[in-house]
């Protein structure tokens, strides 16, 4: 155990979405207790912080001087496997993060499954094998996991492609990641891995429209073929007319094109809007972020009634 003082830890993103993510509610209960009860050692490996990442928040916050417990693991791999059971074992946490631990879990054991037993051919002793009918991956990790938690070797293997999913997003757009995990609003696991596939915009625009309509159609399997099919469908379009004569490239005139487009696109900046003022704390913002979007809505507001004024000339024509 180290001397008691304020650390500076690196900070890594796995190793936090494995921690127990609380809401700012909780993380006042927590730095209360911590401010009454005094501070807890922290797991850390190689100067990684493992876990205890809103205590971290806190201690660095309140200046509260803390401990740490340097952990003795040889890689990454076990290191993120000695985390998944230390935080399976303690049972806390939304039904979202047990999958992933377990996810995380499995995956960690294939990597140091393939380190361990890398060299394997034919000569390769019977009893020296780990790829044996039976005994794969998944069932060593189920079977790690049968003190922990209760799981078959086929949920092991979902939950492996689940954690995969989840740090796509997170790669993406860090915060929904967090969301998803925290349950702030539910996906099945199905369509975690479909939003997982989508573009940061994209993910972006459909966690929006589930927060704020609560309504997850758009990543129904029927919804994401349809506009599988258009991409694709796009895709060939834009082909052809690679090697389509120049003449025959003129697009047909189309009058409601951009007004068609901007009917398509303002919704995107509601649902914006509207988030930005639900989780923004204001009173916390910078005058210079909040001088620059003001200038910014000035200069939307003249363009809406620039074009408002445009559709009321047309009404009485």
């Amino acid at each position: 155990m180290s001397e008691q003082r304020i650390y500076n830890l690196i900070l890594d993103p796995e190793f936090k979405r494995l921690d127990t993510l609380l809401s700012s509610e909780e993380k006042a209960i927590l730095g209360a207790d911590l401010i009454k009860n005094g501070s807890r050692p922290l797991l850390v490996w190689r100067k990684i912080l493992l876990s205890g990442y809103s205590e971290y928040e806190i201690y660095h916050a309140r200046k509260i001087p803390f401990t740490l417990k340097e952990v003795d693991i040889a890689s990454r791999p076990e290191a993120v496997a000695h985390m998944c059971q230390i935080h399976l074992a303690s049972h806390q946490g939304t039904i979202e993060q047990l999958r992933y631990r377990v996810g995380k879990f499995y995956e960690a054991m294939k990597l140091i499954m393939i380190e361990k037993y890398r060299h394997q051919n034919q000569y390769t002793p019977d009893d020296m094998k780990w790829h044996q009918k039976g005994f794969g991956t998944k069932n060593i990790a189920a079977d790690l996991l049968g003190d922990k938690v209760k799981i078959t070797p086929g949920t092991v293997s979902k939950y492996g492609m689940y954690s995969i999913a989840i740090d796509k997003i997170a790669a993406k757009c860090p915060e929904i990641a967090d969301d998803i995990l925290r349950a702030v609003f539910h996906l099945s696991q199905n369509d975690t891995i479909g939003l997982s596939k989508m573009s940061a915009p994209e993910i972006q625009v459909i966690r929006d429209h589930i927060v704020n309509n609560r309504d997850n159609r758009l990543l129904q399997p029927s919804l994401m073929r349809t506009q599988e099919r258009e991409k694709k469908k796009a895709k060939l379009l834009a082909e052809e007319r690679k090697i389509t004569p120049a003449i025959k490239l003129r697009p047909k005139y189309d009058p409601d094109a951009d007004l068609s487009s901007l009917t398509l696109t303002i919704p995107m900046w509601i649902s914006s809007i509207n988030r930005a003022i639900e989780i923004t704390d204001f009173s916390n913002a910078s005058t210079s972020a909040l001088w620059k979007l003001e200038q910014t809505l000035f200069n939307l507001t003249e363009s809406i009634e620039k074009i408002r004024k445009r559709i009321e000339e047309r009404y009485h024509e």
